[in-house]
């Protein structure tokens, strides 16, 4: 079942033994925040995806995505005709393989590569237009009322609890108590990472 905000604000505001939300306001301080947290988080663990149909244009490589896609975050699959494109793991590597890789056509594609969150290389460009399907990682969308629930998964809420106590330390400056629990997170961080492979 889905968890609600106010589900984690009572854990939260538990361990942070301030129960009823003395030192914190929910509006203005907590659920904005949370929404942060989630957001960042569904960037790194890619938990929340969404996809579409993407029209490519003829002899064009480089590609705007925000226009489109204005929710992406990180590309995760594209496949063309039935067959999943191999992902590049950097652009530059286009050139370690062909100098010339900006003014190649072909009859298919093969590869991608992501620059950044707006840029896109379908690579090679064909001579007409086609389209390809894309799965991405997507910003979650809003929390802004206690009622909201989270998009990510619930074992990914342990994480969210997690951060936003360190987050919640560092604000009311407790150093000491942030360094003993920022390796819980970081543990807790590299084995949902791990998970994920």
């Amino acid at each position: 079942m889905a968890k609600t905000v106010s589900d984690v604000l009572s854990i939260l505001l538990t361990r942070l033994r301030a129960d009823g939300g003395v030192a914190y306001d929910n509006t203005t301080l907590l659920i904005p925040l949370l929404s942060r947290v989630q957001r960042t988080l569904n960037a790194r663990l890619r938990r929340v995806l969404a996809s579409g149909t993407f029209i490519t244009s003829a002899d064009t490589l480089i590609y705007t995505i925000r226009d489109q896609f204005p929710d992406a975050v990180d590309i995760i699959k594209i496949t063309s005709g039935g067959r999943t494109l191999h992902k590049m793991k950097n652009w530059r590597e286009y050139a370690d393989y062909d100098t010339d890789w900006f003014k190649r056509t072909g009859t298919r594609f093969e590869s991608y590569a992501q620059i950044g969150r707006d840029l896109l290389i379908i690579y090679p460009a064909l001579s007409t237009a086609d389209s390809v399907e894309i799965t991405y990682s997507k910003i979650t969308d809003e929390l802004t009322k206690t009622t909201d629930t989270f998009e990510l998964y619930d074992e990914d809420i342990d994480l969210v609890i997690l951060l936003m106590e360190l987050i919640c330390l560092i604000h009311q400056r407790l150093f000491v108590e942030f360094k003993k629990k920022l390796p819980f997170f970081t543990k807790a961080l590299k084995n949902h990472l791990l998970v994920l492979r």
